[in-house]
């Protein structure tokens, strides 16, 4: 009974560790190099083959890892990518794409250097000013939105 307290324990950090980990491969890609065994006559000249663990491979092997570990299941995932009742990812996603869509067309058009310039003459330069006008800003928009439309559109 007490190795599988322990394996329970186990399971319950992995997630933990995997998590730290992937952020730690984000900010720092590692890459290595590995030998071409499987067909040496195929590619004569590449002898080695590049691999990059970065954030589109880190994340997967992640998820992977917490799959063999058992600390998520198969169903945990499904959930986790299609969702339930409460929560769509997917509509977390599709509000997103849609407002960085937004965000880079208004970029275009140069209203945000704009609106910063108009920000920077109000408030005269002053710090304090500027602190004030983006929690107003902030305030005003967490009022009328939703949370992670003020994430997404001051960050």
């Amino acid at each position: 009974a007490h190795s599988m307290s322990t394996l329970e324990e186990f399971r319950r950090v992995l997630p933990l560790v995997i998590l730290f980990v992937s952020v730690v491969f984000l900010i720092y890609p590692v890459s290595f190099f590995i030998r071409n065994i499987l067909n040496p006559q195929c590619c004569a000249k590449k002898k080695h083959f590049k691999i990059t663990l970065d954030f589109s491979v880190v994340p997967v092997l992640g998820v992977l890892i917490l799959l063999a570990a058992g600390s998520i299941t198969g169903i945990e995932l499904w959930k986790g990518i299609v969702g339930d009742e409460d929560l769509q990812p997917y509509g977390i996603v599709i509000l997103f794409f849609a407002l960085a869509y937004l965000c880079l067309s208004l970029d275009i058009t140069g209203i945000f250097d704009f609106i910063a310039l108009k920000a920077i003459l109000k408030t005269k330069g002053s710090g304090k000013g500027l602190f004030v006008a983006v929690f107003t800003l902030s305030m005003v928009l967490t009022v009328a939105t939703s949370n992670d439309i003020v994430i997404l559109t001051l960050t």
